[in-house]
């Protein structure tokens, strides 16, 4: 417990301003191939040397920490120098290579691991940044649906950032659902957003182009940077590629990229307007008119949706034990049973 008068009020500090934060977890994430690691890349490579950021803001030069959890030293080595890094301010924490022959385990930052990295940056004494390439791979640990969990996995390596003020690159997968909502593509959700200080997709508007752009999804304290966008250059057999950044774009957010707009028609649409076509002629045996249904190319899924969002109501058959059932429209009637004139009335016996 501490007093408010206790705290700071050196305001926030960024590695990048409006963008990633010093002394939290920011995070990347985007869909395979949209470069993350060669953006982690490119962070290292600006830190390491003191090159100003793409946008003209200046950078404080200092080592870099770089946890891989997926690639070769190699890999992570070309595409350090393809970003122009320096290379004797960056280090490489992670399994050893196959050649070694080491059996040592992979990493996991949820626990003591983040201890001993503690310790290492502190020897170090200039970290300015740490990557974690990725967050599945390094938090083998964590169960990416107990939310619980997640933050508690995340609280080491998010306590070592404050005490130290560095800043944390966490790059991440999108999740295998649909959804729209870009904070909840991320791989864990809304748990592992609600634990950074900032969070950027990386995605395509076209995916047809070669442009890429990187979007604020969630930032905590402060007005993000707008959307800037970028291209994987220089990519060849033996070469990773390099990140060659473009102008800024405020007018694109995360929700443009990636999630192109709901088509004007869709199917289940089509079935709406066929079955209001169908039923405004009179209401239709409810056999009958799914039987229709389906000859005209629509599933059960298509049926069962386009009836929920149409109201089609089913009504008994008067007169027939057990009663087969009549498909109407919200307000129309069942038909009535048929009634006989006097000359057709069945004579007695």
């Amino acid at each position: 417990m501490r007093k408010g008068s206790a705290i700071d009020d050196d305001g926030t500090a960024y590695l990048w301003p409006r963008r990633f934060v010093m002394g939290a977890i920011n995070i990347i994430f985007s869909r395979p191939g949209a470069g993350k690691s060669t953006i982690g890349a490119n962070l290292a490579g600006h830190v390491s040397v003191g090159q100003r950021w793409p946008d003209g803001a200046t950078c404080e030069s200092g080592s870099v920490i770089y946890c891989k959890g997926e690639g070769s030293d190699r890999a992570i080595r070309d595409r350090l120098r393809m970003a122009g890094a320096d290379m004797d301010r960056v280090h490489v924490v992670g399994r050893a290579e196959d050649d070694d022959t080491d059996d040592s385990p992979m990493l996991d930052l949820a626990g003591v691991d983040a201890g001993l990295l503690y310790h290492e940056i502190v020897a170090i004494g200039d970290v300015k940044l740490l990557i974690v390439d990725t967050l599945d791979s390094l938090y083998p640990s964590m169960r990416m649906i107990d939310n619980g969990h997640i933050r508690k996995c995340l609280w080491p390596v998010q306590e070592m950032a404050e005490r130290l003020g560095i800043c944390v690159v966490v790059l991440a997968h999108t999740n295998k659902g649909g959804y729209r909502d870009p904070l909840d593509r991320l791989s864990g959700g809304r748990a592992i957003g609600g634990s950074a200080r900032s969070v950027w997709y990386l995605g395509q508007q076209d995916r047809e182009s070669e442009s890429y752009y990187m979007a604020s999804v969630k930032i905590n304290d402060f007005r993000p940077a707008a959307t800037i966008e970028y291209c994987i250059v220089g990519v060849g057999e033996d070469t990773p590629g390099a990140i060659r950044w473009g102008e800024t774009n405020p007018d694109l957010s995360a929700w443009h990229l990636d999630n192109p707009p709901k088509a004007e028609r869709g199917k289940t649409e089509d079935c709406v307007e066929w079955m209001r076509g169908r039923l405004e002629l009179g209401p239709e045996l409810l056999r009958v008119f799914k039987s229709a249904c389906e000859a005209a190319g629509y599933g059960d899924h298509c049926y069962s949706k386009a009836r929920r969002e149409l109201g089609i109501e089913s009504k008994p058959q008067k007169g027939k034990v057990p009663p087969d059932y009549w498909a109407c429209l919200p307000g129309q009637e069942a038909p009535l049973p048929p009634t006989f004139g006097e000359e057709e009335a069945p004579q007695p016996l």
